[in-house]
């Protein structure tokens, strides 16, 4: 068996802080990761990121703070809490809001570029929403520095099961599958913590299935498959208290980045919402419009730029030479279908920062207007988005039970965690809180963890009273059939 002072599984932001922070203390780390590369789901976003109060903000004259931020997030979840038994952790995200400086300061060290600022006032007072010029860069930056560190790096990786000695994680047990196909066996030693980062359980079908209606669950999903909820299991099988898990975001799938540069079309040939706004609302926007049917249109030098995103999509991009044999090819009105482009480049051409159809104010880069053949169609298909739900943990990221106990030697970040990720409709707090409670777990591990468990567990319920004891016998009626 190899000894490492702190394993981390999972390589994206997360685990891939996790591992930085925990290395650049002096100990001996491991990284597993199931994939060929690491970098994990964010390699794929859009590279938003919430950050308060940083230098790019200061130089752009945006007045921010951790008290704004803490109220958007407060409107936020009044937003979202009808829609399950879904819990906040403030707590944890004052934390991660207090230490996102730092998380800029990390990146822009590791020569990570942050190319401009976004704005989303229907969720953020501020703009905060710092787009890196290049999201594959975090997996580079990181990696680079993790084996300059000596950091041991296995790709490829499976994890199978922990190993506690007298109730503390001490290592984990994993398969890894090598360059010739063949498979190793893997038992890994940690004496002083493993990190859980293995993302979101959206490709997980069975671990979706205790939570959700079957109907509920389709095939299309956000980011990669290895999302199976890895860490969700692992920390489930010694006792870790999973909240937030039957809420999964719909969403209608597009990556910002695309969606920025197009607009959606209904079968009228008509703009209807905005296309960059909140993921809720364009999924309750398309379900209004006739046949719940309607397409993101873009131009050829959008097909051009954006090629890897729009392979993405779920289904094949429609192009034609004209917008008159697009709109034929889609079986929406012509006519409207030009007038509605025709509005949108001229606003672009404008200087008007808000669109007067629909209030949009995220635009595509340099104003870039539809205009150059051919012309494309891609359906807005409805699917989800990452996972809510994850497990509970102290302000150190060390994973507490179900009993209300801190796990000895064990810790999770980013889409495992399940305290924060109830604001992800904000935009931004997937990326940012990965790398920023990494970098926590990370030093905890290596420290040792202090922090209390904050969240009531289900072990620690008081007495359910009702408002009114009832008594009265409750029996179902059924009619007789007739002779």
């Amino acid at each position: 068996m190899t000894t490492h002072d702190v394993i981390v599984v999972g390589g994206g932001p997360g685990g891939l802080a996790a591992a930085y922070s925990a290395a650049k203390a002096g100990a001996r780390v491991a990284i597993l990761e199931t994939q060929d590369h690491l970098g994990g789901n964010a390699i794929l976003s859009t590279g938003h990121l919430v950050l308060i109060d940083t230098p790019v903000q200061r130089r752009n004259g945006i007045k921010d703070s951790i008290e704004l931020f803490m109220e958007d997030a407060e409107r936020q979840f009044e937003r979202e809490k009808t829609k399950g038994g879904l819990i906040w952790d403030r707590e944890l995200t004052l934390r991660f809001a207090t230490e996102s400086r730092a998380t800029y300061d990390e990146i822009t060290e590791l020569g990570i570029e942050i190319a401009r600022l976004d704005s989303k006032p229907s969720q953020h007072s501020a703009d905060r929403l710092h787009t890196l010029k290049d999201p594959t860069a975090i997996g580079r930056a990181y990696g680079e520095r993790l084996a300059a560190l000596g950091a041991g790096i296995f790709l490829r990786a499976e994890v199978d099961d922990l190993i506690t000695s007298d109730g503390r994680v001490t290592g984990l047990t994993a398969r890894q599958t090598m360059p010739d196909g063949s498979v190793q066996q893997l038992a890994l030693a940690a004496s002083r913590g493993v990190i859980l980062a293995t993302g979101g359980y959206q490709g997980n079908f069975e671990l979706r299935r205790r939570y959700q209606p079957e109907e509920a669950i389709n095939k299309h999903i956000v980011g990669v498959n290895t999302c199976r909820g890895a860490g969700h299991v692992l920390g489930a099988s010694v006792g870790g208290d999973l909240i937030n898990m039957a809420y999964i975001q719909p969403m209608v799938l597009v990556p910002t980045r695309l969606v920025q540069d197009a607009v959606a079309v209904n079968l009228s040939g008509t703009r209807f919402h905005d296309e960059t706004g909140p993921y809720a609302g364009r999924v309750e926007s398309l379900a209004q419009q006739p046949e719940q049917t309607a397409y993101y249109i873009v131009d050829s030098e959008t097909l051009e730029r954006r090629a890897d995103f729009v392979g993405r999509m779920p289904e094949k991009a429609i192009i034609r030479d004209t917008l008159t044999k697009l709109g034929a090819a889609i079986g929406c009105d012509v006519a409207q279908l030009q007038d509605s482009i025709r509005d949108w480049n001229a606003f672009l051409g404008g200087s008007e920062s808000k669109d007067p159809v629909t209030g949009r104010v995220l635009l595509p880069v340099d104003r870039r207007t539809i205009s150059k053949p051919p012309f494309a169609a891609l359906r807005m298909v409805r699917g989800i988005s990452f996972t809510w739900g994850g497990l509970t943990t102290t302000l150190d990221m060390q994973v507490v039970t179900v009993q209300g106990r801190p796990v000895p030697g064990l810790f999770a970040v980013g889409d495992t965690v399940g305290g924060i990720n109830v604001l992800a409709g904000m935009g931004g707090l997937h990326i940012s809180p990965a790398i920023t409670m990494g970098r926590i777990a990370g030093i905890a591990a290596v420290r040792g963890a202090e922090a209390k468990p904050h969240i009531v567990a289900p072990s620690q319920s008081g007495t359910f009273e009702p408002s009114k004891p009832l008594k009265f016998v409750l029996f179902d009626l059924e009619e007789r059939a007739q002779p």
